[in-house]
């Protein structure tokens, strides 16, 4: 995300965020996510990944801390 601002591209993120990781989401990522350079969209099924992912650089995540703070 911080690459995105740096670059000044709009970056848009679709991810699930589980009930459990929200107090990791709003201190680590949500203070990045400005709704305009950065963006969160919901989850989206197989049918809407694929135009998402075909569109400017953006990422899927199937849980929002592990797959940022990398682990597995």
């Amino acid at each position: 995300m911080r690459i995105a601002r740096g670059a000044e591209m709009l970056f848009r993120v679709a991810a699930k965020i589980p009930r459990a990781e929200t107090a990791y989401f709003k201190k680590k990522l949500e203070p990045d996510i400005d709704g305009e350079e950065v963006q969160l969209v919901d989850e989206m099924d197989e049918i809407r990944k694929q135009p998402f992912l075909a569109g400017p650089p953006r990422c899927c995540f199937r849980s929002i801390s592990r797959s940022l703070s990398g682990s597995s």
